[in-house]
């Protein structure tokens, strides 16, 4: 996941992150990240679909 990281555009870095986080709360105790369940699942149907155009 790095190599793929390191290649996209910041934008294209936070749209990832929006699709995979829904809420980040800082506390006293430290980060409470909740993830969005459906979005790994479109991240990875973007991707296959991207990659098929390519091909």
């Amino acid at each position: 996941m790095d190599a793929l990281w390191d290649t996209l555009f910041p934008a294209e870095q936070t749209r990832v992150i929006q699709l995979l986080v829904s809420r980040v709360a800082v506390n006293t105790d430290g980060l409470d990240v909740s993830f969005r369940l459906g979005g790994l699942r479109q991240v990875t149907a973007e991707m296959t679909t991207d990659e098929e155009a390519v091909a």
